[in-house]
């Protein structure tokens, strides 16, 4: 992974090497496998509800970072 930071914020970009992105289609694969695993169970409008949710948990904390 490389570190690239804009001059003019306070974010940072990443960007994948040619190692990292051999590694993407295992990694997606794992990922999808894992989001199985954890919304076992749960119908389609519930991990939608917690997905929004989850997105709002997310945005409070990026705010409070300000």
């Amino acid at each position: 992974m490389t570190r690239y930071r804009p001059v003019h914020g306070r974010r940072k970009l990443l960007y994948l090497t040619e190692a990292g992105e051999a590694l993407r289609p295992e990694i997606e694969s794992l990922k999808g496998r894992i989001d199985r695993e954890l919304t076992a169970g749960f119908s389609e409008s519930e991990v939608d509800a917690l997905s929004k949710s989850l997105e709002r948990v997310c945005r409070n904390l990026t705010q409070g970072e300000r």
